[in-house]
């Protein structure tokens, strides 16, 4: 589980900073654990509390309930917007999703099960319970099957072999074909096979992860996958454990300690910290580098009818959008091809979801988010400016060193209200802020007040999130 968490960790601060080279620092000051971790490890408390009589619906509704407490926990961590609503929604149903968050948390998939076929089983289940597209599946198990091989003996011929069997992924390129080309992307069709292909080209665990970083695209996502495999074949240098443990909190800790005691394995302990003058020059490359990197993958296009697009948006494939949808704000219905003026966009003022806000009232409880925001001391700043004009996003408000910005999101045919949160002035300016907080746009005032209160860090999250 090692793996994927320090895949993780040492990602966390490289997302959107479009790093292609494979010499960074592995730590930072500012490296962190996200929701790669925090679900990795939902998933892994869960089995192993089983005793293997339980059904299927059983495993499936600990699963939801692990995930949903780890989440509210961590409220922070960085979901995707439509997970994010999913934790804190009482409807609990998968909303069909793709997304590289199936792959990412099988890690006790791979390890605590005898046999292919059960890892394969229990990677499945952990993906249904929310992403229950073909293609989710397909990502969750690809991973539970490389990692279960990869520590049985197999060799990375038989695991690319299987692989590309099992689940058509196409294993037959490099890093160095794929870099060049390669963007961010969530996906589990356009970043799994990525993120193999990364373990099949390293050396051992910390080269797997440079690999995994430097294509450029979700890097602490696909570290954590390639990680999670490149443990299972090489095991991991006892100084990156070490370096490692001073970033996980002892929550996420104390179940990592009893996945390694089920399987057998020894623990290390912690011995050194970072120095605030290691922090302080850590911090201006990080901001630069996001700065210079977004000017590129930020820059917008223009379609001779007008419409505006940001290249970044842009999805592999052909029809790989089912919803409208996502996480930088410019939707595709559909992307037929790599060519940036292709696809059938969305204009701005109908990119949320397809229906006229003014229908459901959410400008209105936006407003009133933003009333709240005012009322508990935030400013409003003129940060973001340019994607404002172009795309009327909301202003973003500061507090206490800290940026909040409201909007509002797609869930399972419901719109669903979403604070925006950054404590990094550079990332905020440039809109990459993260969802922390998405509920549902109907809530009373007082209700939505509350949860503003709870995104700003004024109330602590309830341990039992009401319905």
């Amino acid at each position: 589980m090692y793996g994927a968490i320090i895949g993780d960790i040492v990602g966390s601060i490289y997302e959107f900073t479009g790093n292609k080279k494979k010499m960074f620092p592995l730590f930072s000051p500012y490296c962190k654990p996200t929701d790669d971790s925090v679900m990795t490890v939902a998933v892994a408390e869960v089995l192993l509390s089983l005793s293997g009589e339980e059904s299927d619906d059983v495993v499936k509704k600990r699963l939801i309930e692990s995930m949903k407490a780890w989440g509210l926990r961590y409220p922070r961590a960085g979901y995707g917007g439509r997970f994010g609503a999913w934790l804190r929604a009482v409807d609990s149903r998968p909303y069909n999703s793709f997304g590289n968050g199936s792959a990412m948390r099988v890690s006790a998939c791979g390890w605590l099960y005898d046999d292919i076929d059960a890892a394969r089983k229990m990677a499945r289940l952990s993906a249904e319970v929310t992403h229950n597209h073909s293609e989710g599946i397909k990502g969750a198990e690809s991973i539970a099957s490389a990692i279960f091989m990869a520590r049985t003996g197999a060799s990375k011929e038989d695991i690319k072999n299987y692989i590309t069997r099992e689940f058509g992924y196409d294993l037959n390129r490099t890093c160095d074909d794929i870099r060049p080309i390669y963007s961010f992307d969530v996906t589990c069709q356009g970043s799994v096979p990525e993120s193999i292909i990364a373990f099949m080209d390293g050396e051992d665990y910390e080269d797997v992860i440079r690999n995994a970083i430097s294509l450029g695209g979700d890097t602490d996502t696909q570290a954590a996958i390639a990680g999670s495999i490149a443990e299972a074949f090489y095991g991991i240098r006892d100084e990156i454990i070490i370096n490692a443990k001073q970033y996980i909190p002892e929550d996420i800790q104390s179940v990592i300690d009893g996945f390694y005691n089920a399987i057998g394995k020894t623990e290390i302990t912690v011995t050194d910290r970072f120095s605030v003058n290691q922090r302080e020059v850590c911090m201006f490359q990080i901001s630069y580098g996001i700065i210079e990197e977004y000017i590129k993958r930020g820059s917008l296009w223009e379609r001779q009818d007008g419409e505006m697009f940001i290249v970044d948006a842009i999805i592999k494939g052909t029809n790989c959008w089912e919803k409208s949808y996502s996480q930088i704000g410019i939707v595709f219905k559909s992307s037929s091809g790599e060519h940036p003026m292709r696809g059938d966009v969305l204009k701005p003022s109908f990119w949320k979801y397809g229906i006229s806000p003014s229908k459901k009232g959410l400008f209105k409880r936006v407003q009133f988010v933003e009333e709240v925001f005012k009322k508990y001391g935030a400013i409003q700043t003129e940060l973001n400016a340019e994607q404002r004009l172009k795309f009327g996003y909301r202003p973003i408000y500061e507090r206490n060193g800290e940026y909040y910005r409201a909007d509002f999101i797609p869930f399972n045919d419901k719109p669903y209200l979403v604070i925006e949160w950054s404590d990094d002035k550079t990332i905020a300016d440039n809109g990459t802020m993260e969802d922390v907080d998405p509920f549902p746009y109907d809530l009373d005032d007082e209700r939505l007040e509350k949860e503003v209160r709870y995104a700003m860090e004024i109330e602590p999250y309830p341990d039992k999130y009401p319905d």
